[in-house]
């Protein structure tokens, strides 16, 4: 199975998972299938990026949500190693608070969240300051090897 079925596999699972958890809200379910439609044009654009996107945001629509949906919802997406975005987002602002990222996994964590970001304007600063310390390791990485 390719990353980008996995990602829309991963999406669609969460969505089902969030509309049938919804109880009696519509908006929830219409919300879930609009975001099923973005799925699969994504996956038809074959746009991993796009996707993973989209499940960091139902990520965070489900820990908004909480109780049994967030935790069905957190086992749909850890294939694709989105984590619960509490975790995610303590370990990004410890990052940046001591201002130097110590490892590969750290890297990455920080990779995802620029992805997720990027395109919204209001964390444009966020971004920027991500990316001044996704630089700097790879300068200190190139140094050291």
């Amino acid at each position: 199975m390719t990353e980008l079925e996995l990602f829309r596999g991963a999406c669609l699972e969460a969505l089902e998972i969030l509309s049938s958890q919804s109880g009696s809200n519509p908006r929830i379910k219409e919300l879930a299938d609009q975001l099923r439609t973005v799925v699969e044009k994504e996956y038809q654009s074959k746009r991993v990026r796009g996707l993973r996107s989209i499940a960091a945001e139902i990520n965070g629509w489900a820990c908004e949500i909480g109780g049994r949906t967030a935790r069905s919802v957190e086992m749909a997406l850890a294939p694709v190693g989105i984590r619960p975005q509490n975790s995610q987002i303590h370990q990004i602002e410890s990052i940046i608070s001591r201002r130097r990222i110590r490892n590969d996994r750290e890297y990455q964590a920080l990779m995802d969240r620029v992805e997720e970001i990027y395109t919204n304007p209001s964390e444009q600063e966020n971004v920027r300051i991500l990316n001044g310390l996704l630089a700097d390791y790879v300068r200190r990485r190139q140094t050291q090897g």
